[in-house]
């Protein structure tokens, strides 16, 4: 990949992120806090964990492009409250996107490894 398509990539990616944070902070911002803890099954996650999963997943992507790693478990503190874990989301957002728009399309199309297999890194936002 060369740096004019990993800069497009990552201008097609940004202009569709952008649009669906809001939606994603409107969905967990309906789980009521009283239903934080209930899981349907036992076997399933609470309504917290599952926010909790949701957030640390999109910051743990965007992160691990920047750091140029990809570390499991980087993000064990779950907050107590659904608000919480929104504020903490928009803070990492508003942290981290910057500097992934920043980057230059050298930058993207350097290769990245994540689990054993390489990939340019335009591919990850």
């Amino acid at each position: 990949m060369d740096p004019r398509q990993a800069k497009f990539l990552l201008d097609i990616f940004l202009a569709e992120y952008e649009e669906e944070v809001p939606v994603t902070k409107g969905v967990l911002l309906a789980i009521p806090e009283y239903a934080s803890d209930y899981r349907p099954d036992p076997e399933s996650m609470t309504g917290g964990t599952l926010a909790w999963h949701i957030v640390t997943s999109e910051v743990w992507m965007l992160d691990g492009l920047l750091r140029g790693s990809f570390d499991r478990g980087r993000f064990k503190r779950n907050p107590p409250t659904i608000r919480e874990i929104v504020e903490w989301y928009e803070a990492k957002l508003d942290a981290l996107l910057p500097s992934i728009k920043s980057l230059s399309g050298k930058d993207l199309a350097q290769t990245i490894s994540f689990f054993g297999l390489e990939f340019p890194k335009a591919v990850f936002p």
